[in-house]
């Protein structure tokens, strides 16, 4: 539900009404709001029908690659993943720009970006990991991610985490999994890592008995390592044989140090659980 929440979200900051309010509205700008209206109403088909009719009835308008994407965007709603696939591929191979103006939430259009992330999603759905990971890749480094928002980048960064880390566990690569994850688990407190430590724990769950998974938090809490700079300290502790930075900046210095990311660690959800 999370990720289909994602994509509703997202369609909805590239269709919200970014018409000039002091100017009459044209033909395809009426048009395209009836759509969008359908779309926000969770009238899927009503905005297929729309959109599809808007990309024939106006095809030079500068709206195109809006509707375009909200086209497939219903589709993929609708669950017609073969219909939406087919459409985010045509948006892959056509000169809409990517950093077209959007909204404050979103600043740019980003049509391939996330059209590859829905590809992903989708080849994910399929269970056909090969394709998804070459879409990950895509959206990371071909068409990549751009904001001026830190908060927006620590939600990024979270998301293609868990996207690579379902693409290694479908391959039955459970180690690479956990990888992908583990860097994340402790909240930077711009953006929410529940679905970090939720998809951490089932792996932990799925491949290690109860004791083993409390025998290695024993040591990771034994492992902490603490760098004391002034005003500023850092620690990081190793999980699994990965290095996980122990993110808190809200440092009491009552406490000395080592305590404070001690009880840090300690009370994570994880540890908690395990130890």
């Amino acid at each position: 539900m999370k990720t289909v929440a994602f994509f509703v979200v997202l369609s909805l900051c590239i269709t919200q009404n970014i018409f000039a309010q002091d100017e009459p509205q044209t033909a395809d700008e009426v048009f395209f709001e009836t759509a969008v209206q359908h779309f926000e109403e969770e009238y899927y088909a009503g905005a297929a029908e729309e959109f599809e009719a808007f990309l024939m009835k106006f095809p030079k308008s500068p709206l195109l690659g809006r509707a375009h994407y909200n086209l497939a965007l219903s589709h993929f709603q609708l669950a017609n993943y073969q219909t939406a696939k087919k459409l985010f591929l045509q948006i892959l191979d056509q000169p809409y720009n990517e950093q077209d103006e959007n909204s404050l939430m979103e600043p740019y259009t980003l049509y391939k970006h996330h059209s590859c992330r829905t590809l992903a999603e989708i080849a994910l759905k399929e269970k056909d990991y090969n394709t998804a990971e070459k879409y990950i890749r895509m959206f990371d480094k071909e068409y990549p991610y751009q904001h001026f928002c830190g908060n927006e980048w620590s939600a990024y960064d979270m998301y293609k985490a868990v996207m690579e880390c379902k693409v290694y566990e479908g391959k039955g690569e459970t180690k690479k999994a956990m990888q992908a994850l583990l860097p994340y688990i402790f909240s930077d407190a711009l953006a929410s890592n529940e679905e970090v430590v939720r998809k951490l724990l089932h792996l932990l769950e799925a491949n290690f008995t109860e004791e083993q998974n409390r025998q290695e938090f024993a040591r990771a809490l034994a492992s902490l390592e603490v760098k004391e700079k002034k005003k500023d300290p850092r620690a990081i502790i190793e999980l699994y044989g990965v290095k996980v930075p122990v993110i808190d900046y809200f440092y009491d210095s009552k406490t000395s140090p080592r305590e404070h990311f001690q009880q840090k660690v300690k009370e994570h959800e994880l540890f908690q659980k395990f130890l």
